[in-house]
């Protein structure tokens, strides 16, 4: 008798988890003197996290505080999905970064 071989492909995030690293990051940006400056803020809202800072560079610098802490926290970078950075009001950059869960679903056309 042949043996079944199969596996489970499991692909989700632990929102609590990034609960705690947005936290954690939000304390730093707070306490960094370069991005205290700029006024940099992360929210988390629903499954996207929102970021915003006076400019480019300064967003940059608080994303790698953030992906920093999603590693400690074992939240997997491949589950960001990065939006754009795109202009906020009164001149500051602002990205959406949706958490994705499981694998993409994509359409095939026959023709």
């Amino acid at each position: 008798m042949a043996a079944e071989n199969s596996f489970d492909i499991v692909s989700t995030v632990d929102f609590q988890e990034v609960r705690n690293a947005v936290q954690q990051a939000e304390k730093e940006i707070g306490n960094r003197y370069d991005l205290k400056k700029a006024k940099a803020e992360l929210t988390l809202e629903g499954e996207e996290i929102i970021q915003e800072a006076a400019d480019e560079y300064s967003l940059q610098q608080a994303l790698d505080v953030l992906q920093t802490k999603l590693v400690k926290r074992g939240v997997h970078l491949k589950s960001l999905r990065y939006g754009k950075m795109e202009a906020a009001s009164g001149g500051r950059a602002r990205q959406k970064i949706t958490l994705q869960q499981g694998i993409p679903a994509t359409r095939q056309v026959f023709s």
